[in-house]
């Protein structure tokens, strides 16, 4: 467990005043005999013990009180190792990753799908990187691009350089090759320190993208890399955990001309002309 404001930590000594309060009350009586104090003696004999008991509880319930609140002010963080990934020592290999294909560039209202990948990508590494994790960015298009030569620690010096590099991408003009960028992204992981045994230490991969079907697969609808499955499973033998992030829009109306043609074999000077036109249409309303 750790906690996101440590320094809070301190004001848990003031859990130590009720407990002195207690004692400093405890001292202050005045001893007053009187007629009927033979009966309180023996009532209070009969509840001492009962109510001594009952005292103390009320202590502990005033300190822990004292302690959730601090506990709660320094915001604790249970991390599972199993769900985040970490190492030993809680040091994570954390892979920051941008679809950078053409499809990107596209419109919905103001923003374009990299604005929301690269807004992801920013918010991921202002509040789930800690410090002393290792990261890496990647651009992802045709291959896998890494931004920086080697991975490096997070500081928060380094951490807001990773944010401006973030802010910085732009995407490009070419298409994407996912299969072939998963493979790439694979090839880096031995960048990062490796275990004792000498293999690729375990890694979190967070890739946002618009998840294109044509990024993925061909015209025949077959992978674009048939080897995928096999990467796949070297991912998973590696222990690399692959998180897939969709910034893409909504599914829009989308058209295309495929084939335009003369009708007649040949063109004659000063005679109408009739063409052909074969139109593709994709999306789920049709197209008029």
């Amino acid at each position: 467990m750790s906690f996101l404001q440590p320094a809070m930590l301190w004001f848990a000594g003031l859990a130590s005043v009720p407990v002195l309060i207690y004692l400093f009350h405890r001292q202050r009586y005045t001893v007053l005999p009187w007629a009927a104090m033979a009966f309180v003696r023996r009532a209070l004999h009969r509840n001492r013990r009962r109510m001594k008991i009952e005292n103390w509880l009320l202590l502990a319930l005033r300190v822990l009180a004292v302690l959730l609140l601090v506990a709660a002010v320094a915001r604790p963080v249970l991390r599972s190792r199993a769900l985040a990934g970490d190492t030993e020592g809680g040091v994570r290999n954390v892979v920051i990753a941008l679809d950078t294909s053409f499809s990107m560039a596209q419109r919905h209202g103001a923003r374009t799908a990299f604005d929301r990948a690269r807004e992801g990508a920013q918010q991921l590494a202002a509040h789930r990187v800690r410090e002393g994790d290792r990261v890496a960015l990647v651009r992802l298009g045709a291959d896998a691009e890494p931004v920086y030569a080697e991975p490096f620690s997070v500081n928060e010096q380094e951490r807001a350089r990773l944010i401006a590099d973030i802010a910085a991408q732009r995407p490009s003009y070419r298409p994407g090759d996912m299969p072939r960028a998963l493979r790439g992204l694979l090839a880096l992981l031995p960048r990062f320190r490796g275990e004792e045994d000498g293999s690729p230490p375990p890694a979190e991969i967070y890739v946002f993208t618009d998840l294109q079907r044509s990024s993925w697969r061909g015209a025949d609808g077959r992978w674009l890399d048939p080897d995928l499955p096999a990467t796949v499973e070297a991912l998973r033998r590696a222990d690399a955990r692959v998180t897939l992030i969709d910034c893409g829009a909504p599914e829009r109306a989308n058209a295309a001309i495929t084939d335009l043609g003369l009708e007649e074999p040949v063109a004659v000077l000063d005679a109408p002309l009739r063409f052909f036109v074969e139109l593709w249409a994709a999306g789920a309303q049709p197209l008029e």
